[in-house]
């Protein structure tokens, strides 16, 4: 009973760090989320170079019913964890890939460490007070959208 407990916590704990790692790598993909869209030429199933409403839809449910494993025509809690967790092992696996500089197999606080982060906090101050302010906090999880737009420029002023 007690290793079943462990053995539980130990999958509950790479479960955590998977979806950890791929919710990090997703953010760092781009305002998608890491959601890479299909290559066009999937969703063009008649290869005429044009996609209908009606392809978009047929590569929609054809991905739902990869999903549905059970086909009873809805995607269950399991479903999902499943899907989470191969997205996630791909994830890992490409941050091994990309990170894993020492080709070690495993990630160093130094291989992990984000890349400078300077340039990411200056877009965030957006009045450029040396700090980030709740208002823009919230203009920042809006999305990079609203991270646009006026704000103090890095480039020198020649004016």
């Amino acid at each position: 009973m007690k290793n079943l407990i462990f053995g539980s916590l130990a999958t509950l704990s790479l479960i955590a760090i998977g979806t950890t790692a791929a919710l990090a790598e997703a953010r760092e993909a781009g305002p998608r989320g890491g959601m890479e869209r299909p290559p066009f030429e999937t969703l063009d199933t008649n290869g005429d170079g044009n996609l209908t409403l009606e392809e978009m839809q047929q590569k929609s449910e054809a991905r739902f019913a990869e999903l549905d494993t059970n086909d009873d025509g809805e995607l269950g809690k399991a479903e999902l964890l499943t899907q989470a967790m191969n997205r996630a092992g791909e994830t890992i696996t490409r941050m091994l890939e990309n990170k894993d500089k020492d080709g070690n197999g495993t990630l160093s606080l130094e291989e992990m460490s984000p890349r400078d982060l300077g340039p990411i906090f200056e877009r965030l101050d957006r009045d450029g007070s040396g700090d980030i302010s709740l208002e823009e906090w919230e203009t920042a999880k809006k999305g990079p959208k609203n991270n646009r737009g006026p704000h103090r420029s890095t480039q020198p002023d020649n004016g």
